[in-house]
């Protein structure tokens, strides 16, 4: 999808469902949430988070970009600090708070 403005969350989740006991259980097994600031039909990317890697699965990502140059500036996070996607969509308008 492409804009002329605004801004863009793209949101992929991985989940295992299983039924335990005659119980539906869900788990999380991969997350990410990618947001991209459009303007005159240019996408930049702004912010993402991700979860860990085969190799490092206890380990979250949060990415900050500079929206002026593009550096990826990383921080890691446990699973208790990788927030909610409505966390992230706060921490946006926090970000960009003329945006409408």
């Amino acid at each position: 999808m492409i804009c002329r403005g605004g801004v863009e969350i793209e949101v992929a989740k991985l989940l295992q469902v299983r039924v335990r006991l005659g119980r539906v259980e869900v788990r999380g097994l991969k997350y990410r949430y990618h947001a991209r600031i459009f303007s005159g039909g240019v996408g930049r990317n702004v912010l993402r988070y991700d979860s860990g890697h085969a190799h490092t699965p206890g380990v979250y990502h949060r990415h900050e970009y500079d929206v002026d140059t593009g550096e990826d500036r990383l921080t890691t996070l446990t699973r208790e600090e990788f927030p909610v996607l409505s966390e992230m969509v706060d921490e946006l308008a926090a970000m960009f708070p003329n945006a409408r």
